[in-house]
């Protein structure tokens, strides 16, 4: 299945978060910014009840808040993947053909993986993200380093022939949660949350917002990772 071979490719940094590890402050910019297009979302849940399409804009929205980033519109890549006679990104490759057709430096992938609206609302959710400068570089491989190699173990040149993820996050954030409502205390400080009749909690009562929450809260965490990941690979200045 097409889609299993883009959530499922290898990737070079990568996290199962609980609420209590994704979120936060974004990470401070030392680089210019990355122009990134973001494509359709893909529905992996067994729910009808939300948009892809509107998430979409909210994972576009929310990106395009984080310093860093210039993203491109999301009905630009709509259009570019209707041409390329595509719904959404299927293959990894299909990320880097977007990429280069609207001349963009990532492609960001988001999939719901689970959807429950009802109060306290609840939503797991995959964030991928393809780097075109990068997604053919050599990659750390854990399978070799667990056999035994050394640490810079990377995968095989047929395996990095084909582009990969740089960065893939996965949460659950369950409006029951503790960690959840903490982070949404976090979310509203920085989207005007006492601007509502339910203070901090009004990203909870609506499912537009809290998907809206569930988005800012993946990238903050993707945007920490890639900075992460580029700090490790970007060549230090030497010294004279």
């Amino acid at each position: 299945m097409a889609v299993t071979m883009v959530l499922g490719a290898v990737y070079a940094a990568g996290c199962a978060s609980r609420a209590s590890e994704v979120g936060g402050h974004p990470a401070e910019v030392t680089e210019a910014p990355q122009v990134v297009v973001v494509a359709p979302a893909l529905n992996l849940s067994n729910s009808a009840d939300w948009d892809p399409l509107q998430f979409t804009d909210l994972i576009a929205s929310e990106l395009q808040a984080q310093p860093g980033w210039f993203v491109i519109p999301v009905n630009r890549a709509v259009a570019q993947l209707q041409r390329m006679g595509k719904p959404t990104i299927e293959t990894a490759e299909d990320a880097e053909e977007l990429a280069r057709r609207l001349e963009a430096d990532a492609v960001v992938v988001a999939a719901i993986t689970e959807y429950d609206p009802y109060d306290p609302p609840r939503v797991s959710l995959i964030l991928q993200l393809y780097t075109i400068e990068d997604a053919r570089r050599p990659r750390f491989d854990p399978v070799a380093a667990s056999r035994g190699a050394t640490e810079s173990a990377t995968v095989s040149d047929a395996a990095a022939a084909h582009p990969a993820p740089m960065v893939q996050i996965q949460a659950s954030l369950d409006a029951a949660d503790v960690d959840t409502l903490e982070l949404l205390r976090t979310y509203a400080a920085e989207h005007g949350g006492r601007r509502s009749p339910h203070d901090w909690r009004y990203a909870s009562k609506s499912q537009r917002e809290f998907l809206r929450f569930c988005s800012w809260a993946a990238i903050v965490s993707m945007n920490r990772e890639w900075k992460r990941y580029r700090s490790q690979t970007q060549p230090v200045a030497s010294v004279p």
